[in-house]
């Protein structure tokens, strides 16, 4: 009985250390593409008679996501977007934010419109954790 005592002791301050150990309030990065989200909502305005829409990207966790690139083949818009906030990367993909960056607990938007959402898929992400 003192041994079964001791085993669920040991255990149940071994579970208590992990639990300490890990960043219950944070997300770590695995590096996939995945990790970063992204949501649109239309902003209510009309741009050259198409609705305009609001795109976010979200990094939940808390390792900056860099040179971050996302499907682009097809995408249109009748509103100028900053080159630094999309810009072209080639072979169907865009680059995010200027340098594709995104840091721990941060978002990214900009605006563009069209007649529906485009389906942005995050193409490619780097992870740095410092």
């Amino acid at each position: 009985m003192a041994t079964i005592i001791k085993l669920l002791s040991l255990q149940l301050a071994l579970s208590l250390y992990l639990l300490g150990q890990g960043r219950s309030d944070d997300y770590e990065c695995r590096g996939v593409p995945g990790e970063i989200t992204i949501g649109q909502a239309m902003t209510g305005k009309l741009v050259k008679g198409k609705p305009e829409w609001t795109v976010t990207f979200s990094n939940p966790c808390y390792c900056n996501q860099l040179h971050i690139s996302v499907t682009c083949a097809g995408f249109k818009t009748v509103e100028k977007i900053n080159p630094r906030a999309l810009a072209i990367a080639g072979d169907g993909k865009c680059l995010l934010a200027d340098d594709g960056a995104i840091h721990p607990h941060d978002s990214f938007s900009f605006n563009y419109a069209w007649d529906r959402p485009y389906p942005f898929k995050i193409a490619d992400a780097i992870v740095a954790c410092s």
